[in-house]
């Protein structure tokens, strides 16, 4: 409390704040306000952000999103939240300690299967999560007068070759994405005998 820009704390006696023979003057005390300050933390993959530290007048405040190889970023949860939410705003006016944490969950991809030539026994298109491992279908395709060589994954000029039953993982990260693997082929060769 202050008066006559002395201070006054709550419990502290007050004396000699009023003139000698002044019996019933009312003596005006003016409240005094310290703003509270509050933090907001945020927690990415258990790694904490630098805090965020307001108070009642602070602007309001927009977290940014963080990202993460291999995942997606699906919101942040925690003080008020009963959902992930991907645009987290602390408003202006906001009162108390805040928690929050990011929600991520994995890419996914899809491998389809494919032949520049008329083939029997194209694999299915798989899906595969990040971080998870896929396999190349076991069982080859046939084209008659054709060998199954491999599978290609990319470009003509720059292609990885993958084998049945092998294993592959982290292809891409982009989320929803299709990757092509081709089929390649051996022409086969025959010989003909002739008899004359």
């Amino acid at each position: 409390w202050m008066h006559n820009s002395s201070i006054y704390h709550p419990g502290e006696g007050i004396l000699n704040i009023i003139k000698p023979n002044s019996e019933g003057q009312v003596v005006n005390m003016l409240a005094q306000w310290t703003k509270l300050s509050y933090t907001a933390r945020f927690s990415v993959m258990g790694v904490y952000e630098p805090d965020y530290v307001f108070n009642i007048d602070s602007n309001a405040y927009t977290v940014s999103n963080p990202s993460r190889a291999g995942y997606v970023f699906v919101g942040w949860t925690g003080t008020g939240l009963t959902t992930p939410t991907k645009n987290l705003t602390i408003p202006k006016g906001s009162v108390g300690n805040r928690e929050y944490v990011a929600q991520f969950v994995p890419v996914y991809y899809n491998v389809a299967y494919t032949s520049a030539i008329p083939a029997t026994g194209i694999p299915a298109t798989q899906s595969v999560y990040w971080g998870d491992s896929g396999i190349v279908p076991v069982d080859e395709p046939v084209v008659n007068g054709y060998r199954f060589s491999c599978w290609a994954l990319g470009s003509q000029n720059s292609s990885t070759m993958y084998s049945p039953g092998e294993y592959y993982v982290n292809l891409t990260n982009v989320n929803g994405s299709t990757l092509t693997m081709d089929a390649h082929w051996d022409k086969l060769e025959y010989m003909v005998d002739l008899d004359l």
